[in-house]
C-alpha cells in the first residue's frame, strides 16, 4: 500500500515544487539523525521524508505516484461486499400446457404493394441520409463547440481575463474538436507566462495527443523545451528544442533559448558556438551574441577569435567590466601580458573582484607563474 507522501511532507496535494522543496528542507533539518542521537524512530521518519521528497520533487515520478495513489484511494473508499441472504427454495409449479393454435381459416389473403423505382430510390436516399446524420451530427457538434470555446478563449485573453480564458481553452480540447491542438498550445503559453511549468507540461502532453500539423508539433516541442528549462531540466530542454528544429520551428527562436543552455548550463561549447553562429548570421546587429560567442571561443581555446568578438561588443555597446575581464584572460593565454594587465586593472576599477587576483599573480613585480584561477563567467 502506497504511503501518503504529501502527509509525510506536511503539504497539500496542490503544493507547488517550491513549497514541496521548502517543506522538505524544514523537516530534514528538524528530524536529522545528528540532532537526535541515533533515535530509531527519528531515523525511520528521516528516511520517509527523504523517500517522499525523492518522489514528489520530479515531475515524472510525481505524476505516476499521484495516479497510483488516486486509484488506491478509490479502492479503499469502496464499501466491502455484503453477504447475500439465502432465499427459500421455490415452490414446485407444473409445466404449462402447450398452446393449441386454431386452424387457419380458409379464404385468408395478403395484399402485395408494388413501389415505383423513384419511391425506392428516394427511400434509400432518406435512410442513408438519416444514418449519416445520426453518425456525423455528434462529430460536427464537437467540432463546432471546440471552435466556439477556442474563439471565446482568445477574446477573454484579449480582455486579460486569464482565468476565463483558461477555462475556455480547457473546454475547447475535445477528442473530435476543430481547435483542440491550438487550445492546448494557448493553455501551455498561458501557464508558462505565469511561471507554472508543471501545469504547462500537462497542456503540452495533451496537445501532442491531438496534433496533426507539423507546425503545431514543432510549437509543442518548443514549449516543452521552455517548460523543462524552467524546471531546470536542461538535458530534457535541449532535447525538446532540437526536436522543434527537426519539425522546422523558427531557427532564431529555438537558438535564442538553446544557445545559453549549451554555453552556460550544459557546457557543450561546440554546440553553443554553432548556435550563436546561426543567430549572428540572422542578426548581425545583436552584439550580445558576439559576447556570448566570444565566451565559447575562449572555452575552446580560440583566443584570437574570442578577442575579436569581445572588441566587437565593446565598440558597439561600450566598455563593460566583465567583457574586459574575459578579454584579459584570452590575452593572458596569448602571452599578451601588458595588454592583459591593463584590462585586468580596468575591470577591477569597474567592480570585477576576481580581476584583482590576476593582477596580484601576474601584474606585480614579484609575480610567479602558477595555474590560472577558475573563470567565474
Amino acid at each position: 500500500m502506497l504511503p501518503d507522501y504529501y502527509y509525510i511532507l506536511e503539504v497539500t496535494k496542490n503544493a507547488s515544487p517550491i513549497e514541496i522543496k521548502a517543506a522538505y528542507r524544514n523537516l530534514a533539518k528538524l528530524h536529522h539523525p545528528d540532532k537526535h542521537g541515533g533515535n530509531p524512530e527519528k531515523d525511520r521518519l528521516f528516511k520517509e521524508i527523504n523517500e517522499a521528497y525523492s518522489v514528489l520533487s520530479h515531475i515524472d515520478t510525481k505524476f505516476a505516484y499521484d495516479k497510483q495513489f488516486a486509484i488506491q484511494e478509490e479502492y479503499v473508499a469502496q464499501p466491502p461486499p455484503q453477504p447475500q441472504k439465502s432465499r427459500p427454495p421455490p415452490y414446485y409449479k407444473p409445466p404449462p400446457r402447450p398452446y393449441q393454435y386454431a386452424p387457419r381459416q380458409a379464404g385468408y389473403a395478403t395484399t402485395t404493394y408494388i413501389y415505383s423505382k423513384w419511391t425506392l430510390m428516394y427511400g434509400k436516399i432518406f435512410v442513408v441520409g438519416l444514418i449519416m446524420f445520426v453518425v456525423l451530427f455528434p462529430i460536427m457538434l464537437e467540432y463546432a463547440v471546440s471552435n466556439y470555446n477556442y474563439k471565446k478563449g482568445l477574446e477573454a485573453l484579449g480582455d486579460k481575463d486569464y482565468y476565463a480564458a483558461e477555462g475556455y481553452f480547457r473546454d475547447a480540447m475535445r477528442d473530435l474538436g476543430g481547435s483542440s491542438t491550438l487550445a492546448a498550445i494557448k493553455g501551455a503559453e498561458l501557464k508558462l507566462a505565469f511561471d507554472s511549468p508543471y501545469e504547462a507540461l500537462i497542456y503540452i502532453n495533451t496537445g501532442f495527443g491531438f496534433a496533426i500539423k507539423s507546425a503545431d508539433i514543432a510549437r509543442l516541442y518548443y514549449l516543452r523545451g521552455l517548460a523543462s528549462r524552467n524546471f531546470r531540466q536542461m538535458h530534457e530542454a535541449a532535447e525538446a528544442l532540437q526536436n522543434a528544429l527537426t519539425w522546422h520551428y523558427n531557427t532564431d527562436s529555438v537558438y535564442t533559448v538553446l544557445a545559453p543552455i549549451y554555453a552556460y548550463e550544459l557546457k557543450i561549447y561546440d554546440k553553443a558556438l554553432a548556435s550563436y553562429d546561426s543567430l549572428i548570421g540572422s542578426d548581425k546587429e545583436n552584439h550580445d551574441h558576439y559576447l556570448n560567442r566570444g565566451f565559447c571561443y575562449q572555452k575552446l581555446d580560440a583566443h584570437n577569435l574570442a578577442i575579436a568578438d569581445f572588441n566587437r561588443f565593446i565598440e558597439n555597446k561600450g566598455i563593460n567590466g566583465s567583457v574586459l575581464y574575459l578579454k584579459a584572460i584570452s590575452e593572458m593565454n596569448l602571452d599578451q601580458l601588458d595588454s592583459a594587465c591593463i584590462n585586468f586593472g580596468r575591470a577591477k576599477d569597474m567592480g570585477i573582484v576576481n580581476a584583482e587576483t590576476f593582477i596580484k599573480l601576474y601584474c606585480s613585480t614579484d609575480s610567479v607563474k602558477i595555474i590560472y584561477p577558475a573563470n567565474p563567467f
